[in-house]
């Protein structure tokens, strides 16, 4: 997350709003759940480009096409690979997810053509959908049926990402839950 959570929560609070996060690389709290620079910040670096902004910070007056010409980040501490109902309905809470459709050209040819042109990030997501049952005292052999359904779900992203004329895309999988604090 490099800072949606805070927009999209504007009553949010929290350590990432506060001093360590943000100290060694940043100097200041950055909204971002981690002391500096993520995975896509690196690519990004590597490829030429400035650091992805977080799709809800975008500036006042400019257009998604000119705000996000280089990269956008949709990743959202707490999202998860399974739709929030799939939550609800076996009690548990989770926060929503944002939906959002960039307006990023004016036609379906031009929206496909900047697809095609574009590298997507997709992960690491899945984790969340363990996390949030782990957080709420659910087992191991709770969560396990669920592994699959976050794999369909993943694989159906990617899937709606190619018909959308996405080509080019990296997807990591999740980091080790066995790290989790």
């Amino acid at each position: 997350d490099t800072g949606n959570f805070i927009v999209h929560y504007a009553n949010a609070s929290g350590p990432v709003l506060a001093l360590p996060y943000g100290e060694t690389f940043f100097g200041r709290p950055n909204g971002r759940w981690s002391d500096g620079r993520l995975v896509v910040d690196f690519i990004g670096k590597e490829a030429g480009f400035p650091y992805w902004p977080a799709y809800l910070q975008a500036a006042a007056g400019k257009s998604p096409a000119e705000e996000f010409r280089y990269s956008a980040n949709f990743a959202e501490a707490a999202a998860t690979a399974l739709s929030q109902e799939f939550f609800i309905k076996k009690n548990l809470s989770v926060a929503p997810d944002p939906q959002v459709l960039a307006a990023l050209a004016s036609t379906d040819q031009e929206r496909k053509e900047v697809m095609a042109s574009s590298l997507f990030l997709v992960g690491e997501i899945g984790a969340n959908d363990y996390n949030h049952p782990f957080f709420q005292n659910k087992t191991v052999e709770w969560v396990r049926p669920l592994v699959p359904q976050v794999i369909s779900s993943i694989a159906l992203s990617i899937e709606a990402l190619i018909e959308l004329g996405a080509k080019t895309m990296y997807v990591p999988g999740i980091f080790p839950l066995g790290c989790t604090p």
